[in-house]
């Protein structure tokens, strides 16, 4: 079965920036999760071809915003690459990443549960749900394509890492 990235161009409202002109990451979020919902059939006013794949809807168990650079307000929609990254029995995980002119913006890891109805708790996953879900899994990479080689000393500006003190040998005044 081929797997495919899905992509969904998604508009920068002006209400989304702040008073530096800035996106900030909640709206960053936001726009990830409307991308992620748009590949699940979710929006019930652009229903999947072969009908709505969680007909009650998911419950979204956690997120993690990776910001790369600053997103500043543009007239053009941003084009959001979506796919999920795991499938368990009761949940699934969902990767998005925002680029503009080949770099990388903000990403956003998410781990959905299908939402039951009576109890409005995760469920287990259908059948009909992993398949449709596998149709747009990605395998999981040690390290991304765009990245140089471990040991070299030039990097890939097109998909840097998020800035880590830690990882520099400095503690960070956020975590001591």
């Amino acid at each position: 079965m081929p797997q495919r990235i899905f992509v969904r161009r998604v508009s920068i409202r002006a209400t989304d920036q702040g008073d530096r002109g800035v996106v900030d990451d909640i709206a960053q979020l936001s726009l990830a999760r409307e991308a992620m919902l748009a590949l699940l059939g979710i929006p019930h006013n652009e229903p999947h071809p072969s009908g709505p794949l969680f007909p009650h809807g998911v419950i979204a168990l956690r997120h993690e915003v990776i910001l790369y650079r600053e997103v500043k307000y543009r007239h053009e929609p941003l084009p959001i690459e979506v796919w999920v990254d795991e499938i368990g029995d009761v949940v699934f995980s969902m990767q998005s990443r925002a680029r503009a002119r080949g770099k990388a913006l903000f990403g956003v890891h998410t781990v959905f549960g299908a939402r039951d109805a009576h109890s409005l708790k995760p469920r287990a996953l259908s059948e009909q749900e992993l398949e449709r879900l596998r149709e747009h899994t990605v395998p999981r990479l040690k390290r991304s394509p765009h990245r140089a080689p471990r040991g070299s000393t030039s990097g890939s500006a097109a998909d840097p890492q998020p800035y880590r003190p830690e990882a520099a040998g400095r503690r960070s005044p956020l975590h001591p």
